[in-house]
C-alpha cells in the first residue's frame, strides 16, 4: 500500500460527492415532475366531469327536442325534413356524451398509472 496516491483518493470522493449530489437533485426533478403531472391530470379529470355534465343536459335536451318533433311531424306541422335534422341532433349529443365518458375513463386510468394505485 503507497503512502502516497498524489491526491487520487481525494479526487474519487469528489467524484463520489459529486455524482450523489447530481443523483439527489436528478430524484427530486423527478419527484416534482411527477408532482406536476398528477396535478395536471387530476385537473383534467375535473374538466372533464364538468364536461360531461353539460353533454348529458345537451343529450337530454335533444332527446326532448326529437320527441316533441316527432309527435309534430305526425300531426303534419313539421317536414321530414325538420324531423331528420332533429334526429341527427340527438344522434350528435348522444355520441359527444359518450365521448366525454370515454375521455374521462382514460383521464382515469392515466392518473391511476401515474400515481401506481388503485
Amino acid at each position: 500500500m503507497p503512502l502516497l496516491d498524489w491526491g487520487r483518493n481525494s479526487n474519487n470522493i469528489s467524484l463520489a460527492t459529486s455524482n450523489l449530489k447530481t443523483l439527489a437533485f436528478s430524484v427530486q426533478q423527478e419527484q416534482a415532475n411527477l408532482v406536476q403531472e398528477i396535478t395536471i391530470l387530476v385537473e383534467n379529470i375535473k374538466l372533464i366531469a364538468n364536461t360531461i355534465e353539460m353533454s348529458k343536459k345537451a343529450d337530454q335536451i335533444a332527446q326532448e327536442r326529437y320527441q316533441l318533433s316527432n309527435e309534430l311531424y305526425r300531426f303534419g306541422k313539421i317536414s321530414v325534413t325538420d324531423l331528420n335534422i332533429s334526429l341527427e341532433e340527438k344522434d350528435n349529443a348522444k355520441r359527444a356524451f359518450v365521448g366525454m365518458l370515454r375521455n374521462f375513463w382514460i383521464a382515469f386510468y392515466q392518473l391511476k398509472m401515474a400515481t401506481a394505485s388503485d
